[in-house]
């Protein structure tokens, strides 16, 4: 096969509600809620509660366990003095946040994207990750 023409497929076929996005402003943002019509297209089929739920593009739920595993963890830690952590961040902070642990006020700056379990996590396996490879730093 040559001459450089791409050879003619069939058309595939769209997901049901692929084409709402390119509706008009007055008609996607109907009823003052965002995307009625893909909502509608879908009743019967995604129970009433999720689809009249608010979508957020950074979803702060945690679920309570998660929250309670990681407290744990960041107690025990706190009570290892030579854990690497403590060389990178203040170790009376980090016993503040988690004593107003899982709602701590005020969050920091990056709140809106992640909240204090998920940070507290991080926190832990960046801890973890030095106590494993024990990097050099130089300054």
């Amino acid at each position: 096969m040559g001459g450089g023409r791409p050879p003619r497929l069939p058309p595939r076929a769209r997901p049901p509600g692929a084409a709402v996005g390119r509706h008009p402003g007055w008609l996607t943002g109907a009823g003052g809620r965002p995307r009625p019509l893909l909502r509608e297209a879908r009743a019967g089929i995604v129970p009433a509660s999720s689809r009249a739920r608010r979508k957020s593009p950074f979803p702060k739920t945690f679920h309570p366990r998660f929250a309670e595993g990681v407290r744990a963890l960041a107690e025990a830690r706190l009570r290892t003095p030579e854990a690497p952590l403590w060389t990178w961040i203040d170790r009376d902070a980090f016993a503040r946040l988690i004593a107003t642990f899982p709602n701590p006020e005020p969050f920091p700056w990056f709140g809106q994207l992640l909240d204090a379990p998920g940070w507290v996590a991080y926190l832990l396996a960046v801890d973890r990750w030095l106590d494993a490879l024990r990097p050099s730093v130089r300054l």
